[in-house]
């Protein structure tokens, strides 16, 4: 009977699978921008005048609800 030894995986390939540390990056700042985004969307909304925000369908209520929401929500 024959036995074999499994071959350890080629060095290439190992690196090739391994998760990028710039991907992570990434997609940290990707987030940090859409937050910022939010952010500074939400503080707009907080600026309309109530005829405004009835030209958009809500209500002052609705905004300030939105408005105090975390960036991240």
């Amino acid at each position: 009977m024959r036995t074999t030894v499994p071959l350890l995986p080629n060095r290439s390939e190992t690196l090739a699978k391994a998760p990028s540390p710039g991907r992570g990056v990434i997609a940290l700042m990707r987030r940090l921008w859409r937050w910022n985004d939010r952010h500074r969307q939400r503080l707009d909304l907080a600026e309309l005048e109530d005829r405004m925000l009835d030209d958009i369908g809500i209500t002052r209520g609705m905004a300030e609800h939105e408005c105090r929401k975390p960036p991240w929500r």
